[in-house]
């Protein structure tokens, strides 16, 4: 065999590897609207729900507060306002949120078993101060009220709201509110 004999089947060689490379990727280009079936962990999935799950668990007043105590090792929040959603009959809330200010910021502050978030608040409410540390603690006074809660527990107390002194604990129970009313600082009813 000559040199340009070798040389046009070497050629056609090369010629008919190219078309055989071009033909897969041809049919592989043209087939494939996403992912290869053979990637790893990608069969038989179809759609998956990626949305974070939010289980959270109640959690006591006293965690909630600490968490916010934390977040300001100066010591320099005072705290206006306090709510608690879905308190259990251990006093544990949903969530805990506390209307706080340190010197001239404002801000909610929001405590789930998630973590402890913030958000603005205008803060224009003329609300006293809360001493927490002298209040009767929300799992007390449900405790100490057991009875008179029930009307309001079934089975969870909606909302437990802490306002220049007064609690108010809150249901809307088969559609009718109902509340009852206690002072903050000692736990006696308010009419």
């Amino acid at each position: 065999m000559n040199a340009t004999a070798c040389i046009v089947k070497s050629s056609s060689a090369v010629l008919t590897s190219l078309l055989v490379v071009f033909t897969i990727s041809g049919s592989l280009i043209a087939g494939c609207t996403g992912i290869l079936s053979s990637e790893p962990g990608m069969t038989g999935q179809g759609i998956t729900d990626i949305t974070p799950k939010t289980n959270q668990n109640p959690v006591s007043f006293d965690t909630a507060f600490q968490a916010v105590q934390t977040y300001d090792p100066g010591n320099k929040t005072s705290v206006y306002y306090i709510l608690g959603e879905g308190i259990n009959s251990d006093g544990r809330a949903k969530h805990w949120i506390f209307g706080i200010k340190r010197g001239q910021e404002q801000s909610f502050a929001i405590y789930t078993s998630m973590g402890l978030s913030f958000m603005p608040w205008n803060g224009k409410e003329n609300y006293t101060e809360i001493q927490v540390g002298n209040i009767v603690k929300p799992a007390d006074l449900i405790k100490n009220h057991r009875v008179v809660l029930q009307e309001v527990q079934n089975p969870d107390i909606d909302e437990m709201e802490l306002v220049n002194g007064v609690y108010t604990l809150s249901s809307t129970s088969a559609g009718e509110g109902k509340s009852v009313r206690f002072n903050a600082y000692n736990g006696n009813a308010v009419p």
